[in-house]
């Protein structure tokens, strides 16, 4: 019989605070009492309306200087708005480049759009700007992937400094930047941006499944300029996978009009701290790295055990981890680590149990590999 599952650390799904469903069933309510509401689904808004537009750039001042809105695109996603930009910017043969330990879906992102992905090594402040000047003059790139805030899987914050190295490697070599920022929004105190170092180079993208909920499926993506926004939506504008739900856009433009979207991300990031919390208390013999608030932990496998064996005993205890090897791009060596997204269960009390397991396994001797 299967053991059953004490806890999945695997998806990065944010906390369902209880301001989240208050604020989604005020809102639907008010929505129901408006005469025009059958014209909202009528069709969908490519790219978003300009009421939609602006809100966007009213959510992304948090962590920028407002951009016009005619720089914005709605999509239904971070995957969406990469998918856009990958098929805008590059042809099937082409090489991206991203850090060697990455957003584990950009592998099947390139694959799909037959490109050749490279790592760019990094350490604990992010992509290195040594590495990523060899990698650009070597494989000249079309596009480069960076997540420089709260790095997926490693958790790291790229210092103000680094950011300024790695944008003048991609100015100096004329490669356009993809900046991840999917975090963003509930770490409005990290340092600026990429986009605001080279605006004329960035495509900015802050999707809100993190930050406020992962099914209202929309994303915010911000290009270098009107034009380049428009040359992107050409080829698509009658296309409508990658089209925000005109649904959830409302929901969203009314909850960042009114507040409610900054007071649910300021529970998620609340909950989040105090998960982090418990990971400290009950983690303290391991090795990790972690930052306040983050939905992940880098966790170093004990001495001996493999990532994929430790991740195998977790799993026969029913909780659920995902090892380093998951996230490596091409040949980059996977470091002894999992990555645990204490985010995904529904309470406190999970997280709690699932630690207790991971605890526990500390001074187990090692699995197969």
């Amino acid at each position: 019989m299967a053991r059953s599952i004490v806890a999945d650390f695997t998806r990065s799904i944010p906390p369902a605070p209880d301001e989240l469903g208050a604020a989604l069933s005020s809102t639907l309510r008010e929505m129901a009492t408006g005469a025009d509401l059958g014209m909202l689904v009528r069709e969908s808004r490519s790219g978003g309306g300009p009421a939609d537009r602006a809100a966007a750039a009213a959510w992304l001042a948090r962590r920028m200087p407002a951009p016009d809105p005619s720089r914005v695109v709605l999509t239904n996603g971070t995957q969406s708005s990469l998918l856009l930009v990958l098929r805008h910017l590059t042809r099937p043969g082409d090489v991206v480049l991203a850090e060697g330990l990455t957003y584990g879906v950009m592998r099947q992102l390139a694959e799909r759009a037959r490109l050749g992905l490279r790592p760019v090594a990094l350490d604990a402040d992010g992509m290195l700007p040594d590495a990523l000047d060899a990698a650009c003059r070597d494989a000249r790139p079309a596009l480069i992937y960076c997540n420089p805030t709260y790095q997926n899987p490693t958790t790291s914050i790229m210092s103000a400094g680094r950011r300024a190295e790695i944008v003048a490697v991609a100015r100096r070599h004329g490669v356009p930047i993809f900046e991840d920022d999917v975090l963003g929004a509930l770490h409005t105190d990290a340092p600026p941006p990429l986009v605001t170092l080279a605006p004329e180079l960035t495509w900015y993208s802050m999707g809100l499944t993190k930050a406020l909920a992962q099914g209202l499926r929309v994303g915010y993506l911000v290009g270098p300029g009107a034009p380049s926004v428009q040359r992107l939506l050409g080829p698509v504008a009658r296309l409508s996978y990658w089209v925000a739900n005109p649904l959830s856009a409302e929901v969203l433009r009314r909850w960042i009009a009114d507040g409610r979207a900054a007071a649910i991300a300021s529970a998620i990031h609340r909950e989040s701290s105090a998960r982090q919390i418990l990971a400290r208390e009950y983690l303290a013999g391991y090795e990790f790295r972690a930052q306040e608030a983050s939905m992940h932990l880098w966790l170093r496998v004990p001495p001996g055990h493999s990532p994929r064996g430790f991740t195998a005993t977790a799993a026969g205890l029913g909780v659920l981890v995902r090892p380093a090897e998951m996230f490596t791009v091409d040949d980059y060596p996977a470091p002894p680590r999992v990555r645990l997204s204490l985010s995904t269960p529904l309470d406190r009390g999970d997280v709690r149990r699932g630690l207790e397991v991971l605890a526990a396994m500390r001074d187990e001797p090692p699995s197969p590999a």
